[in-house]
C-alpha cells in the first residue's frame, strides 16, 4: 500500500534470498489495478506498470590470469578478462568484459591482479575493483594490440565530429570474426529466430563449409547435418524445420537480422512502421530516413552506407531469393474490413493493445474517440464519456465475447 512497505519487503527478501532452492535476483513491483495498468501502456521492451527492483549484486574475488581481445560484428575490438574460475550468483565465471582500454586504465587493472567481480543485473560479469595491496611484483600492464587478432588488419578509432571513439575497430569487411558474429546475430531469436542454430553450431557449420553467408543457411540439407558429431536424424530435422519456418519473416525482424550498425530492435520497428515494405526502405534517401521518429543522423547514414556497399547488396540479393519479407501492418484476415471500433473500459481477458492488434490484424480500424463514423464501441468495465457518445451517435456497444465471435 506504500513505498515504505515495498522497501521493507525488499529488505526482508534481500536478507533471506540465499535460503531458497533457486536463485532470486530481485523483486518485480507491479501496479495491481488493471485500469491504471492499461493506461500506463508499454514501451517496446516492457510494461510501464511493472518494474524490476534488483537485489545488490553478489560479489567475489578472483585472479586475473590474462587479458585477451575479441572482435564483434561491428568490428569493435573488446578486451576480455580471463579469470581463475569462481562461483558467482549461481554460475561459474571464467571471463568478464573489460569494455575498452579507457576502462582498463580507469581501474588500473593488470594481469596477475586479484580483482573484485560482480554480475551487472545478476547477469553480465564485470570487474569493478582491484585489490592493489595484493598486486604481485611481476604483474603486467595491458597493451592494446594495434592489429586485429583475427585478420591482421591495422586497428583504428572512429571519429564522430571532433570526438574519437573509446573502442578500436577492425575495418576489414572480410574479417572472419566479424563474419561469424554477423551470422550469429542473423539467426538469433530477435533476428530470423532460427531455433537450434546457436553460436557454437554456426561456428562449426562455417568451419566445415556448410555455411558461408546468410543465403547458404537456406541451402542446408539433411545429409549435410546428419552424421556430424552431436547430430542425429531428429536434431537435423529440427534445424531444417526452424530454417523453413524463418523463410517468412516480418519486416522489422528481417531488418534487425541484417546487423546494420546502430539499427536495434526498437529502431527496426520504427523504420518498418514508416516504410511498410523492404523495397520502399531500400529505395529511400537520407532525408526520408532521417524524418523517421527514432532515426538520427548516425542511423540514417549507416543504413545508406549499407545499401551502397557492393558486398552487402550482393549478400542481400542472394538472401532475398530464399526468404519472403512480410509487409509491415499486413493483415491476417479481412473479417473486420471496413469496420471501425472504439475501445473503452477494462476488458475481461484482453488488454487494450491486444484488442487493438486483433482488430487491425483482421482488417479493421481503431479510433481514439466515438463519432458517427464509428461502427462499434468495444466496452469493458468502467469507461467514461465514450459510452455517452456511443448512445448519442447510436453506435452499437458490444462486449469482449461478442467481439471475439466476430473474429
Amino acid at each position: 500500500a506504500s513505498l515504505k512497505e515495498i522497501e521493507d519487503f525488499y529488505v526482508a527478501w534481500t536478507n533471506k534470498r540465499g535460503g531458497e532452492d533457486y536463485g532470486i535476483d530481485g523483486l518485480v513491483v507491479k501496479i495491481n489495478e488493471r485500469k491504471l495498468w492499461d493506461m500506463l501502456g508499454y514501451t517496446a521492451k516492457s510494461p510501464r506498470g511493472g518494474i524490476a527492483y534488483k537485489f545488490p549484486a553478489e560479489e567475489a574475488a578472483t585472479k586475473l590470469l590474462s587479458i585477451t581481445v575479441q572482435v564483434g560484428r561491428t568490428g569493435a575490438v573488446t578486451p576480455v578478462a580471463e579469470l581463475a574460475p569462481v562461483l558467482l550468483a549461481g554460475s561459474t565465471v571464467k571471463r568478464a568484459t573489460l569494455h575498452n582500454e579507457e576502462e582498463i586504465a580507469r581501474l588500473d587493472v593488470r594481469v596477475g591482479d586479484t580483482v573484485a567481480l560482480r554480475k551487472a543485473g545478476d547477469v553480465i560479469p564485470e570487474i569493478f575493483d582491484v585489490f592493489k595491496e595484493l598486486r604481485p611484483k611481476n604483474s603486467r600492464a595491458f597493451i592494446m594490440p594495434t592489429v586485429c587478432p583475427e585478420c591482421g588488419t591495422e586497428l583504428a578509432k572512429e571519429v564522430v565530429g571532433k570526438e574519437s571513439s573509446a573502442a578500436w575497430y577492425c575495418k576489414n569487411t572480410d574479417c572472419p570474426a566479424k563474419h561469424l558474429e554477423r551470422l550469429v546475430h542473423f539467426v538469433s531469436k530477435k533476428g530470423m529466430n532460427i531455433d537450434g542454430l546457436g553460436e557454437k553450431i554456426i561456428a562449426q557449420f562455417r568451419e566445415i563449409g556448410l555455411v558461408s553467408d546468410y543465403a547458404s543457411i537456406y541451402h542446408l540439407k539433411r545429409e549435410d547435418i546428419e552424421g556430424l558429431e552431436g547430430f542425429g536424424e531428429k536434431s537435423a530435422e529440427n534445424i531444417l524445420l526452424a530454417v523453413e519456418k524463418s523463410r517468412h519473416v516480418p519486416l522489422h525482424q528481417f531488418l534487425f537480422s541484417l546487423g546494420i550498425r546502430h539499427v536495434g530492435e526498437t529502431t527496426a520497428k520504427d523504420i518498418a512502421k514508416f516504410f511498410k515494405t523492404f523495397s520502399a526502405l531500400r529505395a529511400s534517401r537520407y532525408e526520408e530516413l532521417s524524418s523517421v521518429e527514432g532515426v538520427g543522423e548516425k542511423v540514417a547514414e549507416s543504413i545508406i552506407s549499407y545499401f551502397k556497399d557492393d558486398r552487402s547488396v550482393k549478400a542481400l540479393d542472394r538472401l532475398l531469393k530464399e526468404v519472403s519479407v512480410e509487409e509491415a501492418g499486413q493483415v491476417k484476415s479481412l473479417k473486420l474490413k471496413g469496420i471501425t471500433f472504439a475501445i473503452t473500459g477494462s476488458l475481461p481477458s484482453l488488454s487494450r493493445d491486444e484488442a487493438k492488434n486483433l482488430i487491425e490484424d483482421n482488417g479493421g480500424k481503431v479510433s481514439g474517440s466515438v463519432s458517427k463514423k464509428t461502427d462499434y464501441l468495444l466496452a469493458g468495465d468502467g469507461g467514461g464519456s465514450k459510452r455517452e457518445d456511443a448512445l448519442k451517435f447510436d453506435v452499437k456497444i458490444i462486449d469482449e465475447e461478442v467481439f471475439k465471435n466476430m473474429l
